[in-house]
């Protein structure tokens, strides 16, 4: 089950495990996701939506993963209607970066933290 942390009536955090990544970007793709804000476990935005960055504040789901995906780069390959990912704090090297720009729609990538 998912753990969620209502922060605004639009807005949650969906802490989500490695066996469940799968499941939300199949999800993803069957409804043609067009953004993505997929956080790393060590990343952490304050109690006030407020204070977060702007993305996030506008973001309609946000996820964190509960610990690093190794190859998370190659997972996202399927996302082809992606215009915005978000990255944050996920440990993605530069490899991985070359990887996830190659997804034709992609107009704002966000790798902070990383």
């Amino acid at each position: 089950m998912t753990e969620t942390s209502p922060l605004t009536s639009h807005t949650r955090i969906r802490r989500i495990s490695a066996d469940q990544l799968e499941a939300l970007l199949a999800r993803a793709q069957a409804e043609k996701w067009t953004e993505l804000a997929l956080l790393g476990p060590g990343f952490r935005l304050g109690d006030k939506v407020e204070a977060w960055p702007s993305e996030l504040r506008v973001a309609q789901q946000i996820f964190q993963l509960r610990g690093l995906i190794e190859g998370l780069a190659d997972n996202l390959q399927s996302l082809e209607n992606l215009e915005s990912l978000d990255l944050r704090g996920n440990k993605i090297g530069d490899d991985e970066a070359k990887s996830i720009a190659t997804l034709e729609n992609l107009t704002s990538l966000d790798l902070g933290q990383n």
